[in-house]
């Protein structure tokens, strides 16, 4: 099938974006519970008034929110062009802005890589305003890569994805220009993340440890994702997952991952029966091990233990030379 024309790409990556970020802007402005957007929209806005958000507890009248903020400056940065915005409003655009752009990175090798897009993590980070559409483009984009230094756990995972010299650049440009803007901030912000909790690896939960096993293909570089996947700490609540549907070479794989992931998805929330709430979050754990992380395995585990460009995954095919 022949790769689509750089204006078809921009038409439906445009055309998701809209979409996706105008349901995101309604989903917000219709729920209760605060998001995970709303951390680094309100740390961006204090941020750009000139004040400290790290300083916040959490549950107070200037924080009303129920965590401190356990995001560095860089995802300050990139939010503060919206920070001026409701809550809703920009996080639609965020959403947008991300879906558009990983839209357009995942068709330069096909349209049916954008059947990565229906997998339960898009929901969820469509549902709260996560990073994973947006580190997924970064992975994808090598000059887009400075994106991933706005949640560095996440962040290194997808540059493990298909790193190249260009994006660690990028991403370290970006990240030095943050220093140079507050130098003091990795200090605030790691005092933090010292008092995050339910943010395990993968690899070190009781289900996830088989993951390892990954290693048993550590040629080919979908494997090294996996496995660098699995030791990231990340809350196991699908979103951050999304990345995984990477994974897929073709469309029924990416169909078949994204099905795992759909059944684990309605079981977790028949079992809970609803998807926020502290019970729910903690026992998402078991169904997102075996929803998302097991059938990648199993697709890694099936394919040789063999290296090149013919391996990796969503290669360009080499130009056959003929000869004269």
């Amino acid at each position: 099938m022949p790769h689509p024309s750089r204006s078809a790409r921009l038409a439906v990556a445009v055309l998701l974006g809209a979409v996706v970020g105008a349901l995101t802007a309604l989903w917000i402005a219709h729920i209760t519970v605060p998001t995970d957007f709303e951390f680094w929209w309100r740390g961006a806005r204090e941020w750009g008034a000139g004040g400290n958000p790290y300083l916040h507890a959490r549950e107070t009248a200037a924080w009303p929110l129920p965590d401190p903020l356990f995001y560095p400056l860089p995802a300050l940065i990139l939010t503060w062009p919206v920070s001026a915005l409701p809550v809703s409003v920009a996080a639609g655009i965020f959403m947008g802005i991300s879906t558009a752009a990983l839209g357009w990175a995942l068709m330069r090798d096909g349209f049916w890589r954008l059947l990565i897009l229906v997998h339960p993590g898009m929901v969820m980070a469509m549902r709260y305003g996560q990073w994973s559409p947006l580190l997924m483009a970064g992975a994808l984009i090598p000059s887009a890569a400075f994106v991933l230094v706005a949640k560095p756990t996440l962040g290194v995972a997808c540059f493990s994805y298909r790193p190249t010299w260009r994006g660690a650049a990028v991403a370290a440009v970006f990240g030095l220009a943050s220093l140079a803007m507050w130098p003091s901030w990795p200090i605030w912000w790691l005092r933090n993340v010292h008092q995050a909790v339910g943010h395990p690896p993968p690899i070190a939960t009781l289900l996830g440890g088989v993951v390892v096993l990954a290693l048993l293909r550590w040629r080919r570089s979908d494997a090294r994702f996996l496995f660098v996947m699995a030791c990231v700490p990340q809350l196991l609540w699908f979103s951050d997952q999304l990345p995984l549907a990477l994974i897929a070479r073709n469309s029924r794989e990416a169909v078949w991952l994204s099905i795992c992931a759909a059944i684990a998805f309605l079981l977790w929330i028949v079992r809970f029966g609803a998807i926020g709430g502290a019970a729910a979050v903690i026992g998402a754990e078991p169904y997102v091990i075996v929803g998302c992380y097991f059938p990648a395995l199993v697709m890694v585990l099936m394919r040789p233990n063999v290296a090149g460009a013919e391996s990796e995954l969503g290669a360009r095919p080499r130009p056959v030379r003929t000869a004269r």
